[in-house]
């Protein structure tokens, strides 16, 4: 019985790594968790061991998702063009520039300003 055990965890940890989604892995741990509840009859309770495979994968699938939201919220960004409000007293509406080109400025005013330090 401990070897199968052995191996049901073994073939849970390889498989939960091609988990994309948070709610396959909510699946699959209730699942295991109501076979484990199950054999605890028998005295095969494993429950105990099966948080610390699955939070690996919730947190792997969350850092995915949090990095796929942030490039697309950035891509976003830059692709907008801001508006500048039009001042009461001139009749021109001014050039704004792109979110990646005040970027792109900053990020040259602080490599001069590291190389100046330095």
């Amino acid at each position: 019985t401990s070897q199968r055990l052995v191996e049901f965890l073994e073939l849970c940890e390889k498989d939960i790594v091609h988990l994309a989604e948070g709610a396959a892995i909510a699946t699959v741990l209730q699942r295991a968790m109501y076979c484990g509840r199950s054999l605890g009859r028998v005295g095969a309770d494993f429950r105990s061991l099966l948080p610390p495979m699955f939070e690996d994968a919730v947190l792997r699938v969350t850092k995915n998702c949090l990095g796929a939201a942030f490039h697309r919220f950035r891509s976003m960004l830059e692709d907008f063009r801001w508006a500048a409000v039009p001042d009461s007293s001139s009749s021109s509406t001014p050039s704004v520039p792109t979110l990646g080109a005040v970027i792109e400025q900053n990020r040259e005013k602080a490599v001069k300003a590291a190389l100046g330090s330095a």
